[in-house]
């Protein structure tokens, strides 16, 4: 079974309810995550993702709370990895829904066209 991965779900406000449909709801970090050190917060978010057995092609991280530990986290991901599978907040229609972003180019240091 899939699982989401929120990457700071520390005192979260949001309504993540119409995420568990996607799986059951993993957080990242038991505390509160500092994004103005944002070498300290990947190495915090990788290693969370690497003790938990975090499979890309399987599991899912929700785009939920602080926009730099968001960002912190999808660009240490794809650092690794080539392809991520992730949540975000329809706003229309009230609820996550799924989105995938595979980036092979970026992994075979193939330039982008301009």
């Amino acid at each position: 079974m899939s699982r989401v991965f929120i990457p700071e779900m520390l005192n979260s406000r949001f309504d993540l309810s119409s995420a568990k449909r996607y799986g059951e709801l993993v957080p990242l970090s038991d505390e509160r995550l500092k994004p103005f050190d944002p070498q300290g917060c990947c190495d915090t978010l990788w290693a969370a993702l690497n003790v938990q057995g975090y499979d890309n092609y399987e599991d899912f991280i929700c785009l939920t709370g602080h926009t730099l530990i968001v960002g912190l986290v999808m660009a240490t991901v794809l650092a690794n990895r080539d392809t991520v599978r992730f949540l975000m907040f329809d706003a229309k229609n009230k609820e996550y829904c799924e989105r995938v972003m595979h980036l092979p180019c970026y992994l075979e240091g193939e330039d982008l066209e301009r």
